[in-house]
Formats: structure tokens, sequence, C-alpha cells
């Protein structure tokens, strides 16, 4: 980088804690496309922290400047609008679940295990989204639906894996249908982020979705499977989980 550059760089970035990381960038030796890489990156992150605690039409493309320690014009230079930014972070999230499925699999010991795990994960994305996040999304950016048909063929496709996987080891029962119990689970999964719309009760997400998940694994269960179930129910280092019931998570 020229010194005339470099020292224009100084002058957007001041006052902001970027400018520190972007010289920091220069030092590590990268070179400019991996700065611009990582600076579309930041974009990206600051508006999707923004977008879910605050909504996608209340945050504008300045609040997002603002947060990412930018000129809006640097946003423009990566994203023509905020349409193609909400688009890349819902591709994001539909890259998340599907990652998370995969791993979920692997690690697990068995179908029951698999289903506390993706619990787990799925609590960790949508614990950071506001509730009414994906009812703004199709409300308001329907160029996205096809982004959510994957994101919920993800979520159905790892369903009916489960419990196909679940009957042949033993743990499900023979006589659920998979169609018919996936669609349950699906739906329960979708409401999980409204609670005050299924319960009288004041639980948090976290309550109401590992209520859901245990009363969702008694049902399908057979006697081996739990067995197995309350084994992972007693486990000290499930982070939300107590012997029979829900642990409170503040």
């Amino acid at each position: 980088m020229r010194k005339g550059s470099f020292v224009l760089l100084i002058k957007q970035k001041m006052k902001t804690k970027q400018v520190v990381a972007v010289i920091g960038f220069r030092r590590n030796g990268l070179n400019r496309n991996e700065m611009k890489n990582d600076i579309k990156e930041l974009i990206r992150e600051k508006a999707k922290e923004l977008f879910f605690s605050y909504g996608l039409k209340s945050v504008s493309m300045d609040d997002i400047a603002k947060k990412a320690g930018v000129s809006k014009r640097t946003i423009y230079e990566f994203f023509e609008d905020k349409n193609e930014l909400v688009n890349e972070i819902v591709q994001d999230l539909v890259r998340s679940y599907s990652n998370l499925f995969r791993s979920s699999r692997s690690t697990a010991e068995d179908a029951i295990e698999e289903v506390i795990k993706q619990d787990d994960e799925l609590l960790e994305i949508w614990i950071n989204i506001r509730p009414g996040f994906f009812f703004e999304l199709e409300k308001s950016f329907p160029e996205t639906s096809e982004q959510l048909e994957q994101y919920k063929l993800i979520i159905r496709k790892g369903i009916m894996s489960n419990l196909r996987h679940g009957k042949e080891e033993g743990n499900y029962r023979k006589d659920i249908d998979i169609a018919f119990i996936s669609d349950l689970r699906f739906h329960q999964l979708m409401n999980v982020r409204k609670p005050a719309l299924l319960t009288s009760q004041e639980l948090n997400l976290t309550q109401l979705a590992r209520e859901f998940t245990i009363l969702y694994l008694h049902a399908i269960t057979t006697e081996k499977g739990e067995t197995l179930l309350n084994k992972y129910l007693n486990r000290v280092e499930s982070p939300y989980l107590t012997p029979g019931k829900i642990k409170l998570h503040q």
C-alpha cells in the first residue's frame, strides 16, 4: 500500500476500532483481497447482530455502518443493497443448519443423543434471534423465499433421517409414522421461538425447547431407548438438563 493511501485510510477510520484491525492486517502480511474479504465479513457479522436483535425493517444501512465502524459507501462497495445483505445472512443460516445436522450425526452415540445435541446447537443459534425475525423475513423480503425453503427442508430431512436411524437401532418404536412424526417435530421446533403463543407459564426459549424435546423423545422411544434417554438426562455436563426435569436457564 502506498504511503498516501495508507494515511487516507487512517483518516477515514479515525476514532473506530476497525482502524487498529486494518493496520494489523497489513502488518500480518495479508494482501488487499484478504483485507477486503475481512471487511466484508465484518459488515456481514455486524449486520447480522443488528438484524437478529432489532429486526430487519428497523435497522438501516446507517446503523450497520456505525456498528461496523465503516462508511455507508464502503458497505455499498460489497453489497448492492440491503436485500443482498439480508440474502447473504440467510444463506449463512442455511449453511449453519446444514453443518449442525451433519456434526450431530457424526458425533452422537445414537439417535437419541443426536436429538439432544441438535437441540443444544439449535438453541445456540436461536437464542440470539428475535422471535419475529423469520416472520418479518417472509413478509418483507420475499426474494429470500428460496433460502427459507432450504432452511425448512434441511430441518425436515434431519428429523426424518434421525427417526429412521432410531428405528434401525431399536431405540424408537417401530410403529411410528415417520412422515407424520417428522411434521409434528418440525412444527414443534418452529413454534418454540414463540413461547407466549404456546403456554400460560413464563418459560423462556431454552426451557420450552427442552420441555418439547423431552416430551417428543418420551413419546417415540422403546424401553431400550427410554433407558438411554434417562442416562442422557442425568448427565451432569449437560448445560440445561437435570434428572427428569428442566433446569432453569436464565
